[in-house]
C-alpha cells in the first residue's frame, strides 16, 4: 500500500514537472497578430504608442523618431514572488526538490516599428517580442499595446472614441467585471 502511494506521488511530480510546447501559429497568424493600422498620421502614432508603452508599464530603452523605432522592456515581479512562495510551500512535500521550481521573473521586451501610409494618413505599426530571451508573441499584451495607442491617437486627433474601443480600454484597466454605468466612463 506504502510503495503505491510513492509510485503515485513519482507520477505526479514527473507529470508536474513536464510541459507541452504550445502550438506554433503559422507566419501568417503572427503577421495578422503583430500588425496593426493607425488611422492617423506618423506623429500622432508614434506620440501615441509610446504614451501607451508608459501606460502598460514599460521602460523604453531606444527610440528612434525618424525610423519608427521604440524598444522597451517590462518584468512582472508579481510573477515571481507568486513563484517563489509557491516554491516554498511545496517544501513540506516535495522536499529539496521543490528548490528546483522556476522562481525567475517574466521579462517582456518589445520592439514597435511605425511606418508612414500613403499621404500619411495611416500609420502600420508592427510589434516584435522577446519574452525571457525567445522570440514569441503574447497576443493579450499586442492587444493591449494597440488598444491604448488607438484610443491615445483618436483623442489626440480629437476623434470620439468608439464605444468598443472604451470597453476594450476599460476592461484592461479593471480586470474584474465592472458594473455597466462603470464600462461607458473612459477615464483619461
Amino acid at each position: 500500500m506504502k510503495s503505491k502511494k510513492i509510485i503515485g506521488l513519482i507520477v505526479l511530480i514527473l507529470l508536474i514537472g513536464c510541459q507541452t510546447t504550445p502550438n506554433n501559429p503559422g507566419q501568417l497568424v503572427t503577421r495578422a497578430i503583430e500588425t496593426r493600422y493607425i488611422d492617423s498620421n506618423f506623429e500622432i502614432a508614434y506620440t501615441s504608442a509610446a504614451h501607451a508603452f508608459f501606460a502598460l508599464g514599460f521602460t523604453i530603452h531606444h527610440s528612434e523618431k525618424d525610423a519608427g523605432i521604440i524598444e522597451g522592456d517590462t518584468i512582472n515581479p508579481n510573477i515571481d514572488a507568486k513563484r517563489g512562495q509557491m516554491a516554498l510551500s511545496m517544501v513540506p512535500y516535495l522536499g529539496v526538490f521543490a528548490m528546483f521550481a522556476d522562481t525567475s521573473a517574466i521579462k517582456k521586451e518589445i520592439t514597435l516599428l511605425l511606418q508612414k501610409g500613403p499621404n500619411d494618413k495611416r500609420t502600420k505599426m508592427r510589434i516584435q517580442m522577446v519574452i525571457n530571451g525567445k522570440a514569441q508573441i503574447d497576443p493579450k499584451v499586442v492587444d493591449a499595446i494597440w488598444i491604448v495607442t488607438q484610443r491615445e491617437a483618436m483623442m489626440t486627433s480629437g476623434i470620439d472614441v468608439p464605444d468598443d474601443i472604451k470597453k476594450k480600454y476599460n476592461d484592461l484597466n479593471s480586470p474584474q467585471k465592472n458594473s455597466s454605468s462603470d464600462k461607458n466612463n473612459l477615464s483619461d
